[in-house]
């Protein structure tokens, strides 16, 4: 009888579990939380500067960063988001020269799988694209997978995948798929082949952080993490842009900074980076409440 009791009350349980708002058998089992899995080569869109708006002559120019925005968030009520302000600053400044050419999503665009949530975030890209010309590419996180959530995030974020590179006056941007905490062993290979091709200075950004203070959300594997500090700086890395810890923190790891950007959300922020091709010097801007 004891045993038949607590059997029923782990069924109970598990079956809340798979059936609550956030967490589904994927999450569970590891069905599809496998970047192995959700990775098997890497896009290249080639010179995206035309598409952009930047003319190739070495010029300085600025992208935006948007983070952790977490559309559908259980904890929305006390963080809302700050989209007033973010539109009349959008507004304020779209005519300047320095306005940002594009924009970089770093991931947790919403909490969980949710057509519901996922509309008001492409409602709110679109406005971005539409009314000020700023193609957004995106990057997978962790929250946009639950509810075996991977499906619905490929098919309506533009690149339609979560390992891309392209490049821009000289230096290479690659998105890297770290959403379950790690970068996996495919994609390890496949980057360290194309960095052995690949001379630029490079910008990389994910979700996860590699290196942070904040305890619990970075690599959990630190021969991982170490490997790849040492990767990024043999091979010209400027910086990693991350987000996922909802705060901002830097970091020196050698030849690159590690920037990790404000939630959207969480911390009323975002980023605009500055980069100059001819000096391959990066800066940031943070701006908000």
């Amino acid at each position: 009888m004891k045993k038949l009791k607590i059997f029923f009350a782990f069924t109970v349980l598990f079956s809340l579990l798979i059936s609550s708002c956030k967490y589904g058998s994927g999450n569970i089992f590891y069905e599809y939380n496998n970047v192995d899995s959700r990775v098997n080569s890497l896009k290249d869109l080639g010179d995206v500067g035309a598409a952009v708006g930047i003319s190739g002559t070495n010029q300085p120019y600025s992208f935006m960063i948007l983070t952790d925005i977490h559309f559908g968030s259980i904890r929305g009520k006390d963080n809302p988001l700050p989209l007033t302000e973010f539109w009349n600053w959008m507004e304020a400044n779209k005519t300047n020269p320095d306005f940002p050419k594009f924009c970089f999503i770093l991931g947790d665009n919403i909490d969980w799988c949710d057509e519901g949530f996922l509309s008001e975030y492409l409602a709110f890209k679109n406005k971005l694209e539409n009314d000020y010309g700023l193609k957004t590419f995106n990057i997978i996180g962790n929250h946009d997978m639950y509810q075996e959530g991977w499906e619905m995030w490929r098919d309506n974020n533009y690149p339609g995948t979560s390992f891309y590179r392209f490049v821009i006056d000289g230096v290479s941007y690659y998105a890297l798929d770290s959403a379950t905490g790690t970068f996996g062993k495919k994609q390890r290979k496949i980057l360290e082949n194309e960095f052995l091709k690949d001379t630029n200075p490079k910008i990389i950004l994910s979700h996860y952080p590699i290196h942070t203070n904040f305890f619990y959300v970075t690599f959990d594997d630190t021969t991982e993490r170490n490997y790849f500090v040492s990767l990024f700086n043999k091979n010209n890395v400027k910086a990693y842009f991350n987000g996922h810890i909802h705060k901002i923190e830097e970091s020196n790891l050698g030849n690159f900074n590690e920037y990790s950007c404000p939630s959207m959300r969480f911390r009323q922020k975002w980023t605009v980076v500055s980069v100059d091709p001819s000096t391959k010097e990066v800066s940031l801007n943070f701006i908000g409440k």
